[in-house]
This record gives C-alpha cells, sequence and structure tokens, in this order.
C-alpha cells in the first residue's frame, strides 16, 4: 500500500484493517470498491419447480443453498448439521479438501452436489443462502445469491455484515445452535 499511488480494497472493513497497519498518509490512497453481482432475472414457478423436483425436493417448504470451498475456514459440516437437525432441505455446492467428510455426513435432507455450473438455477430453487465463513472478503456467492432476492444467514466477520445489511441474519462463526 505504501508503495502503491492506489489500492482498492473490497470492503470497508478490509480497509479499515489497512489503516491500523499503515496509518493516515498512505490509507488516503486506498479506496473500497465492493464486489457487485449482476442482478438476476426473477426465476419462474416453472423454473423453480423444476430444479425442484430434479433434486426430489418437495415445492413447498423452505430450501436452503450453500454455495462455496468446502473447506476448514468455511466450515460446512455446521451448516450441514444445522439443516440435519431441523429437517431443512439444504442444497450444498461446492469442492475442497471437505468433500469427503461432508458425503459421509449427510443424509436426508442435505444434497451435496459438488461443482456446478447451473448455479443460478439452484439459487432460484432456494428460499435462503448459508454462508458459515470464519474470514471472508466480500463474498461473491453471497453478493449473488442476494441479487437473486435470497435473505441469507451468515457469520458474524465484519465483510459479511457489511454485505447484508439488513437482508440477513447475523450468527456468531461456528455456533450451530445459533445457526439452527
Amino acid at each position: 500500500l505504501r508503495a502503491a499511488s492506489r489500492t482498492i480494497c473490497v470492503s470497508n472493513t478490509e480497509r479499515d484493517l489497512l489503516a491500523a497497519v499503515v496509518g493516515g498518509t498512505a490509507i488516503r490512497r486506498a479506496l473500497v470498491v465492493h464486489n457487485g453481482a449482476r442482478v438476476a432475472p426473477p426465476a419462474t414457478d416453472a423454473e423453480r419447480g423444476a430444479v425442484r423436483r430434479e433434486l426430489g425436493i418437495r415445492d413447498s417448504g423452505p430450501v436452503a443453498i450453500w454455495v462455496g470451498s468446502l473447506d476448514e475456514r468455511r466450515d460446512p459440516l455446521v451448516v450441514l448439521r444445522a439443516a440435519i437437525g431441523t429437517s431443512t432441505p439444504l442444497l450444498v455446492v461446492g469442492e475442497g479438501p471437505l468433500r469427503g467428510e461432508v458425503e459421509r455426513a449427510a443424509r436426508p435432507p442435505v444434497h451435496v452436489l459438488g461443482q456446478r455450473d447451473d448455479v443460478p438455477r439452484l439459487l432460484a430453487a432456494a428460499d435462503f443462502f448459508v454462508l458459515m465463513s470464519e474470514r471472508e472478503g466480500f463474498s461473491f456467492a453471497l453478493l449473488e445469491a442476494m441479487a437473486h432476492g435470497l435473505p441469507a444467514i451468515v457469520a458474524d466477520v465484519p465483510e459479511n455484515v457489511e454485505a447484508i445489511g439488513d437482508a440477513g441474519l447475523v450468527v456468531p462463526y461456528g455456533d450451530e445452535t445459533a445457526l439452527t
């Protein structure tokens, strides 16, 4: 940052953290440009129903979706256990080192889908998005879910709180009871 003429931060939180390290003069060259997501056209009831039927999920009742890397810092197992405990269908989309463990722990109503190229279709079939991250930038997955009109339940990392504003719920990171 000290050597750059400009530095782009993806969140106010990131800029604040840099300010604490580099001080007042250098931080004036940092600006915040939030990540963005293209606003999706609303899915039709037919499209939503088709995806749910493909996955064996009822047309009625809430469906959660989790999109991201299956790794320790995103803690997909907490989300999986909460879904199982509440009998809430959960679509788990992504790959990573915890994929095998997630698959072993999954049972109905959890659907481990792996890496997919049809995430917008899957978002259209869901009712809310879940992001349990120990740390995060300004999550593209979260922004895309919100662009699809989904409220979110996110871990209490500052970037997530900044991203959702009043469009969701914030729970302590890793707190399965709060998530449930």
